[in-house]
């Protein structure tokens, strides 16, 4: 920071040490007459990282108003790393148990899909195929194909659907469900909806592994 002896006009510090100085204007304020350039890019430097939008007040208490505002970030960014610390992360499962998850998620899913490849009102075309963690069902005619895979890196499902395009999704631990965090809407409960629309009839997945209405699971 710029030394408290330093004074607007003149600089006694540099007149008696014989340094060299470089008249500095900072907005709309004063030069600092004679002062090292190397000093003021030090204390603007030091500034900024406390916060980006400062002013310098005057230079004789200039040191203590910079050591209070430094202490009072550091308060502020301490206490803001508590906070976040603090707070559970609900999708914070560990790699087996996400596995564990959605592996039952996926398979619970294709069995429900296969039983309803037989029912007499699903197109001849209809198909589903489940391999690698990847679920394929195509659901015949021009009504589209919905793919739904493990992401393992991320823990999430995600969904690419005909009716309503790409989708990422979570497991929250307390609605034991899989979550689009966007609208908070679950996976089975899209699939619900958009499937019903689809075959123009009640898809009830309400039964299946983790669709956030059997806790058992």
């Amino acid at each position: 920071f710029i030394p408290q002896h330093i004074r607007w006009g003149q600089s006694s510090y540099h007149e008696h040490h014989n340094i060299p100085g470089k008249l500095v204007r900072l907005g709309r304020m004063s030069a600092l007459s004679r002062c090292s350039s190397l000093a003021v890019l030090r204390g603007m430097r030091r500034c900024c990282q406390t916060k980006r939008t400062c002013r310098l007040l005057s230079v004789g208490n200039g040191a203590r108003h910079y050591h209070a505002l430094q202490q009072r970030s550091t308060i502020r960014m301490t206490h803001i790393a508590m906070m976040y610390s603090s707070q559970p992360n609900d999708s914070e499962i560990d790699l087996n148990e996400y596995h564990r998850i959605a592996d039952d998620t996926l398979d619970g899913l294709a069995e429900y899909l296969e039983d309803l490849g037989d029912q007499d009102y699903c197109p001849p075309d209809y198909d589903i195929q489940f391999s690698s963690d990847v679920l394929t069902l195509r659901l015949g005619g021009n009504m589209g194909t919905y793919v739904i895979n493990k992401q393992t890196p991320n823990k999430q499902i995600w969904l690419s659907s005909p009716t309503s395009g790409p989708k990422r999704y979570d497991y929250l631990r307390d609605r034991s469900s899989w979550i689009y965090r966007h609208d908070q809407t679950s996976l089975h409960s899209l699939l619900e909806k958009e499937l019903s629309a689809a075959f123009k009839l009640d898809i009830d997945l309400k039964q299946l592994p983790y669709s956030g209405h059997n806790k058992g699971t």
